[in-house]
């Protein structure tokens, strides 16, 4: 007897599915890449009205006031008094005063490391970034060996933030800085200090 073709139908549901999982996600990318776009360019300039934001980046008034509202629930920008002035002075007629939106600089705070061979530095700053204090140790040694450099860092970080009354809740970010020879092919230290070897 011959062979029939195969003429089972594909699972729309599973199928349809997939879809709506990659629309998702590729939605959620443009949704993260647009909200770092509008932090950024609030960070860098002065407080700035929606529409101006909008206009700035080349994004549509909706989706920029949509951000900004998801970003006033993170505590991250807020907003102040209206433009009710022009350039000369005068107050402008017609039409709704936008809100200037400002950047909360102190919504968040980030600590940065820096190990030298003889020297440490450690940094706590807001998100501007602004150096809101520091610890320079230049008795450093990190010939003591990776457990003791690591303990002794981790005391270290936690008496700077102590010590400025910041919550542990906001520190948003730590980065570590190691002493080595870059490689601008692969971006990359080549051979730097190997701080957390053998250390859990």
């Amino acid at each position: 007897m011959g062979q029939h073709p195969d003429t089972t139908i594909p699972d729309e549901d599973a199928s349809q599915k997939k879809r709506s999982e990659s629309q998702g996600a590729d939605y959620s990318t443009v949704r993260t890449f647009n909200r770092q776009l509008i932090l950024n360019y609030l960070r860098k300039h002065k407080p700035t009205p929606r529409v101006t934001i909008a206009k700035g980046l080349g994004l549509s008034r909706a989706t920029v006031s949509s951000v900004i509202e998801e970003l006033k629930e993170s505590n991250l920008v807020h907003e102040g008094e209206k433009v009710g002035a022009t350039s000369q002075g005068k107050i402008s007629k017609g039409g709704k005063r936008p809100t200037q939106v400002y950047f909360n600089v102190e919504a968040g705070y980030i600590i940065g490391i820096d190990v030298g061979r003889s020297r440490l530095r450690i940094y706590l700053t807001n998100h501007k970034p602004e150096i809101i204090d520091q610890d320079d140790d230049y008795s450093f040694d990190i010939m003591m060996g990776s457990e003791k450099s690591i303990l002794l860092i981790a005391d270290k970080v936690k008496t700077l933030v102590n010590n400025n009354y910041k919550s542990w809740e906001k520190i948003r970010g730590i980065g570590l800085a190691l002493p080595g020879v870059p490689d601008p092919t692969c971006h990359q230290l080549i051979s730097p200090l190997d701080l957390v070897h053998g250390y859990n």
